[in-house]
């Protein structure tokens, strides 16, 4: 049975890998290829030869790549003779604690790509705080300043810089939220936060975190249905990572919307996986154009409509998925809609699940992570 499980789980993640033409070798646990996309093809050719995976890791033992799987989650292999390596890979067990096994993706998948040494990547993210956030708090505090100035001075004050204060805060929040994304992504990408599973309630602390979402939705007149399953999912799972990821996807059904258009969140168990299935019926996306939907800062002008943002949702949201054990694929038709299709892996639940925060908590919180996804296309608190 459990043999027929991994040969079902080894075909549905190769489906998925081939069918969003993402680089993706799969080997055992000797390093030696099982299987290849042909995007990895492309993006690898050393991976015709015999010892092409070994040939990736830039001299680093095969055994050292295993014990830092084991202790981090993950390896990347970079070149030690510059900042940036067309050549650097990303090496993770295909199902965590399993080293028979091995998943490899390239760090580059294009020449637009870009990364850090992870030596590198505390300094920069501890440069990038400074320099970036702890302004933006200050810009919050500031406003939430001058509003108890002006409400002191009488309602007419209130009702002329009303406006202003709203520019001021939704241009904050959009900044929150892109800084935000370059932060979680360089952590990472570059394997700076590892994983931090907990016990959780997941159909419980979905229905939560989707309830809020509905509210920020029909505010800006999108209709939201969740269809999952009645009763508990109890597991360990990185709710946060979890969180990126489908704020990420949602956040796009928002944003690129057109009249008419509704949201379907679709959740099911399948053995140790969960699977999602989020569709919308927005502007969907050209054919030119989806090969590099999920490339690292790809972003496009749709129609009228103002240029799109960093260029860094569905890469994040991939990289998210990918550290819960899952591949994520995404179809779409202009003018019709697009549904992302992704799967996380389930682990055994250690201790009692809980529910981080509930609907009406996330809506409460100003700053709470719903609103800060949604800045691009709904009016966000003003306090």
């Amino acid at each position: 049975m459990k043999q027929q499980q991994d040969d079902l789980f080894f075909q549905q993640i190769t489906s998925m890998f081939q069918a969003a033409n993402t680089p993706a070798v799969i080997t055992d646990g000797s390093f030696s290829p099982l299987w290849a996309s042909d995007a990895a093809v492309q993006a690898m050719p050393c991976l015709a030869l015999p010892d092409g995976v070994q040939l990736l890791l830039n001299g680093h033992a095969p055994d050292e790549v295993k014990k830092e799987i084991a202790a981090r989650g993950f390896f990347v292999s970079m070149n030690p003779g510059g900042m940036l390596s067309e050549n650097a890979v990303r090496l993770s067990a295909l199902s965590p604690g399993d080293p028979s096994r091995y998943l490899v993706q390239p760090v580059f998948t294009s020449p637009s790509g870009t990364g850090l040494h992870p030596q590198g990547a505390n300094r920069v993210l501890s440069s990038f705080s400074s320099q970036y956030r702890l302004p933006l708090s200050n810009i919050f505090a500031s406003l939430h300043g001058l509003m108890h100035v002006c409400a002191s001075a009488g309602s007419d004050c209130i009702e002329a810089s009303g406006p202003y204060f709203e520019s001021i805060n939704q241009n904050a929040f959009q900044l929150l939220r892109s800084c935000g994304m370059i932060f979680d992504y360089t952590c990472m990408f570059n394997a700076v936060a590892p994983l931090s599973p907990r016990p959780a309630d997941l159909y419980q602390y979905l229905r939560e975190l989707l309830g809020a979402v509905s509210v920020v939705l029909e505010s800006n007149g999108i209709p939201l249905e969740s269809d999952i399953p009645d009763g508990p999912l109890p597991a360990s799972c990185d709710t946060n990572r979890l969180s990126i990821a489908l704020l990420q996807i949602l956040s796009n059904c928002s944003r690129f919307t057109r009249e008419g258009n509704r949201v379907r969140v679709r959740v099911r168990q399948a053995g140790q996986r969960l699977l999602f299935s989020i569709s919308d019926h927005g502007l969907g996306i050209p054919e030119n154009i989806l090969p590099q939907v999920f490339e690292p800062y790809f972003s496009y002008r749709h129609g009228d409509h103002p240029f799109s943002g960093n260029g860094l949702g569905l890469p994040l949201a991939r990289l998210a998925i990918g550290m819960l054990g899952g591949a994520v694929t995404l179809s779409s038709q202009p003018g019709e809609g697009t549904t992302v299709t992704f799967t996380i892996l389930l682990h055994d639940i250690k201790g009692t699940p809980s529910v981080e925060c509930s609907s009406s908590e996330y809506l409460s919180n100003q700053f709470s992570t719903v609103h800060v996804a949604f800045a691009d296309s709904v009016q966000c608190p003003l306090r």
